[in-house]
């Protein structure tokens, strides 16, 4: 709150305990504490959001990413098992993989074996016992070993088709097999392949195979890469939309937030209005009264102090009469009203006070538009309270330029646009934003709520305001009102 406002608010709270009204102090206290309770909702989404989307996006894409990787490497086991069985089923008898060389030779089942270990991507072959023994091996040294703790040859001897590979999961354990045998140096997965009886009722061995297919591989790679591109470019479109949206949001209920702190404003202006209204008025009109009659004739020493506070009391009913004025709302009926007479009119009557301010007019109408149904008070009331800030801005003198322009819309009435410009001192650019936030002055006397009351009177009458100023250079004011 700046240091003018609170100002204005401790004015607004001594005429206001003086007439009896003291729930403004309690609505400034309840102000200030509302105050210390916001947070930045930006700020706080930003972060809570980006946690929210980056372990979402992280997590989704590594669920994808395993099953891309484990449902392309199991589709190539069983293709390979289903080759396997398919072409060289028949020469793997349960001879063989019972431990009878003369029954294996006879099936041809080494040379088989040894057609499967030169297959495109093979690096490595060997046949297990049901018991866990190595059969046969194209790594020689490793013939009739038997390995303990192989959980994947476990499952496979159950009749499952078994996948193991770095690019599905880490191992936790480290087989002895692989200590036993040098391992490849390229990368590999370990397809462990059961073979069925004849009648495919019962798993008879198993066949293992090192494969490192190159193709199979760069596709798993290109597919993680995309679904990691996809995921992070849709996790940042995602962030961007939704922090755009809370951004947006945010800024909307800033603009609210601080049209409620001028609407406070304007409420107090009113019960201000009607506290000094009720209390002033019947007793400054006692005083004019009695001034009347003590002033005599003109020639009487009493006529001229009587005549000062006679003034005096005029100048304060005035007064009252504007704030009264600031306060209410307008309710006379819409009638159609030329726009160019109403202003014109305002400059003949204000004309007397420009030129003892030595300020030049400058009337640019547009004959172009046409009388329509507008509310002539309000109109004035707008223009008026305008032209009175530019006159204050011009006290070295200067040029008020004023003029009115019929903006077309197509085959609709279009709307009716009002410039109010001068040459006076201008609004710095650091208070031009609180322009219209009641109270808003930067002049030492006023109450500060001309600006934005216009603001209020042209968006309920569905127009707009805008102001541009350079500080030095002057103001210009733009109105824009529809047409009816």
């Amino acid at each position: 709150m700046s240091a003018r406002h609170r100002t204005w608010t401790a004015r607004a709270a001594g005429l206001l305990t003086a007439a009896g009204l003291p729930s403004a102090k309690r609505r400034r206290e309840v102000t200030a504490k509302s105050a210390a309770q916001t947070f930045n909702l930006s700020r706080r989404f930003a972060a809570v959001s980006f946690v929210v989307i980056v372990t979402a996006t992280l997590g989704m894409s590594a669920v994808l990413a395993h099953f891309l990787s484990e449902e392309m490497l199991r589709h190539d086991a069983q293709e390979t098992s289903a080759f396997i069985h398919r072409v060289l089923g028949h020469q793997f008898n349960e001879a063989f993989f019972s431990g009878d060389r003369a029954g294996a030779k006879s099936s041809g089942a080494h040379e088989s074996l040894s057609a499967v270990a030169h297959m495109p991507g093979v690096l490595r072959a060997q046949a297990f016992a049901t018991s866990g023994a190595v059969l046969w091996s194209s790594y020689h040294v490793s013939n009739q070993y038997a390995f303990t703790q192989n959980p994947e040859l476990e499952r496979a001897l159950q009749g499952e088709v078994v996948v193991e590979a770095d690019l599905i999961e880490s191992r936790a354990y480290v087989k002895p097999e692989h200590v036993f045998a040098a391992m490849p140096q390229k990368q590999f997965a370990e397809y462990y392949l059961p073979i069925w009886n004849e009648n495919r009722s019962r798993v008879i061995g198993v066949i293992e195979i090192y494969k490192s297919p190159e193709m199979l591989f760069d596709t798993i790679r290109r597919g993680l890469q995309l679904i990691w591109l996809t995921a992070i470019g849709g996790g940042l479109l995602m962030y961007g939309s939704l922090f755009w949206t809370v951004r947006r949001a945010h800024k909307v209920m800033l603009e609210q937030q601080q049209r409620i702190v001028s609407d406070e404003g304007f409420v107090a202006v009113g019960e201000m209005a009607a506290a000094v209204a009720h209390n002033l008025r019947n007793p400054m009109a006692a005083i004019r009264t009695s001034a009347e009659l003590m002033a005599g004739q003109p020639g009487d020493a009493r006529y001229h102090f009587a005549g000062d506070i006679m003034a005096e009391i005029d100048r304060m009913e005035s007064w009252i009469r504007g704030l009264l004025g600031h306060a209410r709302v307008s309710t006379d009926a819409a009638s159609a009203l030329s726009v160019n007479a109403i202003l014109k009119k305002l400059i003949d009557d204000m004309y007397p006070r420009m030129t003892g301010r030595r300020i030049r007019v400058q009337w640019s109408p547009d004959d172009r538009l046409l009388p329509t149904f507008i509310d002539g008070m309000k109109i004035e009331q707008i223009v008026r309270t305008v032209v009175a800030n530019a006159i204050e801005a011009m006290p070295e003198g200067g040029t008020l330029s004023l003029a009115t322009r019929h903006i077309k819309a197509g085959n609709k009435p279009g709307s009716i646009e009002i410039a109010i410009a001068d040459t006076g001192v201008g609004i710095p650019e650091n208070k031009l934003k609180q322009t219209f936030t009641a109270p808003a002055s930067t002049k030492t006397h006023g109450l500060g709520i001309g600006l934005p009351l216009v603001q209020r009177t042209v968006e309920r009458m569905g127009g707009a305001l805008s102001i541009s100023s350079h500080s030095g250079r002057g103001t210009l004011v733009t109105i824009t009102i529809p047409q009816i």
